[in-house]
């Protein structure tokens, strides 16, 4: 596999210094982002793990219906599980995560923004910054927006197997997941949101996270 390119975008809001082929200075510790999904897919696998499926994605950021007292395929399934990755409140509890907030109005004032709502970050933050879920998993909602596996289709979750699906079908976007620290809006940090985009794709607000099965 060896090594991917770094970010062909070398804006300050990108983390990786191409010339140096480094995180930019102060950046060490930010999601990687500006990079196209062919290179994010890529390096996951030169490092033995995958980019997650839109399924495994929602799943830990809705939680396990199964632990909180219901059953997968039972009516009151869907009803368990959260609506956002911190849980049912609309506007998020402090510390929720890095979204569109007071902090970002004041550098970025034609944002839609969470009004009352302070994060500190006017754009993205270090990763761990906000509390991990209880999974370990931080960031599932806000800071970048992050490719997974699938080819983006807008029916793929009826076309697809219930169990563990993941769509690989005609189809030229890639599918991303999560919601950035460019977003206010309640319907777009639901953890049911989905998005496709080209996968050519190397903004400031997209990155990525590596996943691995455990035997």
């Amino acid at each position: 596999a060896g090594k991917c390119p770094g970010p062909e975008d070398i804006s300050p809001a990108c983390h990786f210094d191409v010339a140096t082929k480094k995180p930019q200075p102060g950046k060490e510790k930010f999601p990687m982002n500006c990079v196209k999904w062919i290179y994010a897919n890529a390096y996951c696998k030169a490092n033995g793990k995958r980019l997650p499926t839109e399924a495994e994605f929602e799943y830990v950021s809705r939680g396990d219906c199964e632990a909180n007292g219901s059953k997968t395929g039972d009516p009151d399934c869907a009803k368990a599980m959260r609506v956002y990755a911190w849980g049912d409140a609309w506007p998020p509890p402090e510390g929720a995560g890095n979204f569109a907030d007071e902090s970002a109005k004041k550098a970025h004032e034609a944002w839609v923004y969470i009004n009352g709502y302070d994060d500190t970050f006017a754009d993205a933050a270090p990763v761990g910054s906000f509390a991990a879920n209880s999974l370990g998993l931080s960031d599932l909602a806000g800071n970048v927006w992050e490719w997974v596996g699938d080819v983006f289709s807008a029916n793929s979750y009826t076309d697809e197997a219930v169990t563990d699906p993941i769509y690989t079908g005609l189809g030229y976007f890639r599918s991303y997941r999560g919601g950035s620290f460019q977003v206010g809006a309640a319907k777009a940090l639901r953890a049911s949101r989905r998005g496709g985009i080209d996968p050519a794709a190397e903004d400031f607000y997209l990155g990525f996270r590596c996943a691995k099965v455990i035997p």
